[in-house]
């Protein structure tokens, strides 16, 4: 009966490996499709998902030989005891090893129109009249201390959230669900955060930049020393860094400097860069204006709403729309890049009262917003 279970084991775990192995190439797909999603141009994903179809093509088959395996079957192992009262008195078992095989129960029913399923998601350019969020989590950070005070927030590639809190000198990571899993104690206060890879992580403070192993919160290394360093962001593997009051520096992952964008801001708030098609943009609280600029530093042009007060916390798509939180209108704007269209996609709620900061994660098309109390929401972008 032993040789029986070993043996059937070991089927059973050839086959989970091969479901595995199936199970990774799938996910892989997915991620190339809203990778493609989002950055590709609809020439472009049409040429992208006549390929992919193929790989998906030939996935299906695989997985449609793979049920129609033995693998999938149904096996059950019984024994049929000696019978004690018999009369041999030197049995040469304890009883019969009964192997019954089932047919699988499993089917898998081809897909039609493959292609035309996944280029149709694709072909149709995402704007801001179409465009939707859909909540998908809202939480409040848990906190020990008597007040939270959070400036930033980013979504990891393991789907962990990484907050930034001012105040208690710490970067907080929670998983997917809000819960704290673990934080990062620092000798600095932080103001804003920009991921490198997952082993560092880029920290704002008073009047540098630190890199901190993501692991230990040890500072490797620190750049832009001697500026006013507020808000940062990493576009192309070089840093786009405040300097409070004055503009822009950029520099590469070491610190060189590469140009300057001089720009005469308020002193009082921080104005996150978000790069877009060799656009600069930024919310000016100030004004509660959304102001967009080349690279060289000369503005294109300017809005506002009535609606949208002291705008702050501020994202793209990486395609064609911006989003922005007003940290006093308590509400989300979504706006194209040219700056022609300008609307509120979420309307003022008290969840959102001090919406400090904004993360697009392009990979599951999700939008962070964070509050400087703690609270945050994640929004499926569709």
């Amino acid at each position: 009966m032993q040789q029986a279970f070993v043996k059937r084991e070991s089927e059973i775990k050839t086959a989970l490996v091969d479901i595995g192995s199936h199970m990774a190439k799938v996910k892989e797909m997915q991620d190339n499709v809203h990778c493609i999603k989002s950055i590709a141009s609809d020439f472009q994903s049409f040429m992208a998902m006549r390929l992919i179809s193929q790989r998906a093509q030939t996935e299906e088959t695989e997985q449609q030989d793979l049920v129609k395996s033995d693998k999938c079957n149904w096996v059950k192992i019984s024994v049929i005891p000696y019978d004690v009262k018999s009369r041999e008195h030197r049995p040469s078992s304890i009883g019969q090893i009964n192997v019954q095989t089932n047919y699988k129960k499993v089917t898998m029913k081809m897909r039609k129109s493959r292609e035309a399923q996944l280029i149709g998601q694709i072909g149709t350019s995402r704007n801001s009249e179409t465009i939707q969020l859909r909540l998908k989590l809202k939480c409040k950070i848990p906190c020990n201390y008597v007040e939270l005070q959070i400036m930033d927030g980013v979504i990891l590639s393991t789907g962990e959230f990484i907050f930034c809190d001012r105040k208690n000198s710490r970067l907080i990571i929670t998983n997917s669900k809000g819960i704290v899993v673990r934080t990062i104690t620092l000798l600095f206060r932080p103001n804003r955060i920009a991921i490198i890879d997952e082993k560092s992580i880029a920290v704002t403070t008073a009047d540098r930049v630190n890199i901190v192993d993501f692991k230990t919160g040890k500072v490797l290394r620190t750049i832009a020393e001697g500026f006013t360093t507020r808000s940062i962001s990493l576009h192309n593997k070089n840093f786009i860094i405040e300097n409070l009051g004055k503009g822009y520096v950029f520099t590469d992952l070491y610190g060189k400097i590469k140009k300057s964008m001089p720009i005469t801001f308020s002193k009082d708030f921080y104005h996150h860069p978000v790069i877009l098609k060799d656009q600069l943009y930024y919310a000016e609280q100030d004004g509660s204006e959304v102001v967009c600029m080349d690279l060289e530093g000369k503005q294109l042009w300017k809005v506002k709403d009535k609606h949208l007060v002291s705008p702050y916390g501020m994202t793209s798509d990486n395609s064609s729309l911006l989003f922005v939180c007003g940290i006093k209108s308590n509400n989300i704007f979504v706006i194209s890049a040219d700056g022609k269209t300008f609307k509120e996609i979420v309307a003022p709620n008290e969840h959102l009262n001090g919406a400090i900061s904004a993360y697009f994660n392009k990979l599951k098309q999700e939008l962070l917003i964070v509050t400087q109390n703690g609270n945050f929401s994640v929004y499926d972008v569709i």
